[in-house]
């Protein structure tokens, strides 16, 4: 995150941001030591559980929405 944006929103926002971001585009990289840094942001660990399970959610959403999508946009083809 450039300087401006995190001197704008500051370090524990940005923190949360970056920890988002990992979630949706790298799951898979999740690690403890980038917990770590969200708890010297100032998280919680209740933080971070709510944090990333809103970030899961949300994550759900979207993708079940692009899938009931595809179904309606199946269904219309073959309808015709």
């Amino acid at each position: 995150m450039s300087p401006a944006r995190r001197a704008a929103l500051g370090d524990k926002l940005c923190a949360a941001l970056e920890h988002a971001h990992m979630l949706v585009f790298h799951p898979r990289d999740s690690a403890s030591g980038l917990l770590r840094t969200l708890e010297a942001a100032g998280w919680s660990a209740d933080d971070i559980v709510t944090i990333s399970q809103l970030v899961a959610f949300l994550s759900f959403q979207v993708r079940a929405a692009a899938g009931l999508r595809a179904l309606d946009a199946n269904r219309k083809d073959t309808a015709a």
